[in-house]
């Protein structure tokens, strides 16, 4: 069965370091992805920052805010912790895990080391 995201209108989340959203969408319990006029990213309930923390310890976004994920660089880390249960049955997913590794090694290196280890 393919699972798509969920859009919220009126968003529910009603505040993010990008200010006040005018658009969310629900990825899974606990992602969402919200825009402002002028960006956005994903934002994470408690249980969903605490489990980006434990796969990546060391991993630092923009906010210093496990909660919160911005759209250019730091979203790379939410995908790669999330990318079975985020994309696993999704066809407009173009972008492959491969892909987002090659990302993450330049743009969170703490994140690829991690990776790295894990599959050696």
């Amino acid at each position: 069965m393919i699972t798509i995201p969920q859009s919220v209108y009126p968003p529910t989340i009603q505040s993010s370091p990008w200010g006040k959203p005018d658009f969310q969408k629900d990825y899974a319990d606990g992602v969402a992805f919200v825009a402002t006029p002028s960006h956005g990213g994903f934002v994470l309930s408690d249980d969903r920052a605490q489990q980006v923390r434990q796969l990546f310890p060391d991993a630092k976004n923009f906010n210093h805010d496990d909660h919160y994920w911005e759209e250019d660089c730091d979203q790379i880390v939410v995908l790669i912790a999330f990318w079975d249960e985020l994309f696993k049955d999704r066809l407009e997913c173009k972008t492959t895990i491969e892909e987002l590794i090659g990302i993450v090694k330049h743009t969170h290196p703490t994140v690829y080391a991690v990776m790295d280890r894990s599959e050696q």
